[in-house]
């Protein structure tokens, strides 16, 4: 189970492009040397655009879709909260805190 703060929902239902948006959770290894080594990332997208390889959580608010290979760097159960203060995302587990800074990656339409 993925949870979402009310801080994150209300960020993310105002950066989305369409009411039926999926938020993607990625693994990022590219750069980051050993295939272990990474740094999770969070993308806006929509049903239309996802892989098959990956797989919806369950979640109390938007939807969440994960790589199934990734599904090993975000085991248990996950809280995904909003940072104001760095405009950026914080995603936790239980037992530890893994990533402080997470970006959210907005679509191309809609970047700047």
């Amino acid at each position: 189970m993925i949870s979402i703060t009310d801080a994150a929902i209300a960020y993310l239902e105002g950066e989305a492009p369409q009411k039926e948006a999926v938020l993607r959770l990625l693994y990022d290894s590219e750069g980051c040397g050993c295939g272990t080594d990474g740094v999770p990332v969070l993308m806006l997208t929509d049903k239309d655009h996802l892989e098959k390889s990956e797989q919806m959580m369950e979640t109390n608010g938007m939807p969440v879709a994960i790589e199934k290979s990734d599904l090993i760097y975000f085991g248990g159960d996950l809280t995904i909260d909003y940072a104001p203060e760095s405009n950026t995302f914080v995603l936790k587990s239980s037992d530890e805190i893994l990533g402080r800074n997470v970006p959210l990656i907005k679509p191309l339409k809609q970047q700047e």
